[in-house]
């Protein structure tokens, strides 16, 4: 399996993804050591509704990528990410119009987007963090969400643009998505190419990551420089409400992304006076879970703790129990490892701000 990444303009076809003996998987069929590559696209163009995935690029809104391949919702989280982007987050009815639109043209029911009510029953947010109610879409259908055997924690659209909870481990086509303006737009045509993708053109999606919104700088927070802006909360609170607090502060639970930043946090937790109201003072909450997979241990913007740069945890740990219940949220103890606690039992935690 190799790589492709074919970028050209003017006349030029793009291809992004990886081949798999001289097949392109963004165009099913289309052979990639013919000569005439471009004929070859012109010619399957009417075969787009077959296409295992496509793009759709919408001026001031993004891209956004559909796989009709199913898969369960962390699954298709996952493949989303592997190709730069995310399960799409819904900002606005004119959002839902587009993934709508795209869903309806593929003769597709349900697909799963991007939010969950795994940290909280009915508190569904996106899987950055955001109420779905801030992000901006919060159209249920008529009914929903019912959360059916009490197993529907996972957010789908239907083609009709209303929202239903579904059981994660359900398998339904999805949308990833790519924001504007980390979408490049490539035409036939290098002129007014904003336009020309809207009209006329093939368009694709180039992978790319999120911005970082604006940083905010807090006295109450301790800095390290390049590293970061921690605060070590010692009054105890669930690991979801511990979430919301880091949030409402501009920031989020702490992510080590190196062991020296897992230095700093425990030095800091160490200076800090005793957490109070905690049957586990030597733990404070940061921010990994596995309640998307059980052991499949994610920080809270979804990223594997491999790549997120942190893995150590302390001995003996995750053991995924505390008094005879399961343990699925992280917490950092007092000698600087990771650790498994349950997301029912009080503890302090620590926020964190970027580097500012």
């Amino acid at each position: 399996m190799a790589s492709a990444l074919i970028f050209v303009v003017l006349g030029t076809v793009n291809f992004f993804g990886t081949m798999h003996n001289n097949q392109s998987s963004v165009v099913p069929g289309l052979n990639l050591t013919s000569t005439s590559i471009l004929d070859q696209l012109i010619s399957l163009r009417a075969r787009r509704n077959n296409y295992i995935n496509y793009c759709r690029y919408t001026s001031g809104i993004g891209a956004h990528k559909l796989h009709i391949e199913t898969a369960s919702w962390n699954s298709a989280r996952h493949n989303c990410q592997d190709e730069g982007g995310h399960l799409a987050i819904i900002n606005s009815v004119e959002e839902a119009q587009v993934i709508s639109k795209l869903v309806d043209t593929a003769n597709i029911e349900t697909i799963w987007i991007g939010a969950h009510d795994l940290f909280n029953e009915d508190e569904f947010v996106t899987i950055e963090n955001e109420s779905i109610y801030k992000a901006g879409y919060s159209m249920w259908e008529r009914g929903e969400p019912n959360n059916v055997g009490n197993k529907e924690h996972c957010l789908a659209i239907r083609k009709n643009g209303k929202l239903d909870d579904r059981n994660c481990k359900q398998a339904f086509s999805y949308v990833c998505e790519i924001r504007y303006p980390q979408v490049y737009v490539v035409s036939r045509n290098a002129e007014n190419q904003e336009k020309l993708a809207e009209e006329k053109t093939e368009t694709r999606c180039l992978r790319g990551s999120l911005l970082a919104g604006p940083v905010t700088r807090r006295d109450d927070y301790t800095y390290t420089s390049g590293i970061g802006g921690y605060k070590v909360h010692t009054r105890a609170v669930l690991w979801n409400e511990a979430r919301i607090t880091c949030e409402e502060e501009g920031g989020h639970l702490a992510i080590l992304n190196s062991a020296a930043e897992a230095n700093a946090v425990t030095q800091l937790c160490k200076k800090s006076p005793a957490i109070t109201g905690s049957p586990l003072p030597q733990f404070a909450g940061i921010g990994f879970h596995d309640l998307y997979r059980e052991g499949q241990y994610v920080t809270i913007h979804g990223q594997t703790l491999a790549k997120a740069g942190f893995t150590q945890w302390a001995p003996g740990q995750p053991d995924n129990i505390y008094d005879g219940k399961p343990e699925n949220c992280g917490s950092l103890d007092k000698n600087g490892g990771l650790n498994d606690i349950g997301c029912d039992v009080p503890i302090g935690f620590v926020c964190e701000l970027p580097a500012y």
